[in-house]
């Protein structure tokens, strides 16, 4: 009776012992998946500050609609798209300065 008695601690002595190690386990795996999830979350959220900015111009300007300064220029619609081009390298210069990327 003893015998098994101590061989039944031996085993929830190693029982114990493993589930420490699957906790650990599973901890790191969630660290693991929280890190590549944050840095997808970081691409995301870089993207939405580069295009909101466009978005709000391109829409504040009107684009598709008639009567916007210089509408009947021929090269108005390449001077726009320039215009945001510069934003756009200028935030993305912003960005490398405060190190964002």
């Amino acid at each position: 009776m003893s015998e098994n008695y101590d061989d039944i601690l031996m085993f929830l002595e190693d029982l114990s012992a493993a589930i420490d190690h699957a906790k650990i386990a599973q901890d790191d795996i969630e660290n693991y998946l929280s890190l590549q999830l944050n840095r997808k979350l970081y691409l995301v959220s870089l993207a939405a500050a580069l295009f909101l900015p466009l978005n709000l111009i391109t829409s504040l300007l009107g684009i598709n609609v008639a009567g916007i300064p210089y509408h009947d220029h021929p090269h108005a619609f390449f001077v726009v798209v320039g215009i945001l081009g510069v934003i756009t390298v200028l935030q993305v210069l912003l960005f490398k300065k405060i190190k964002w990327m």
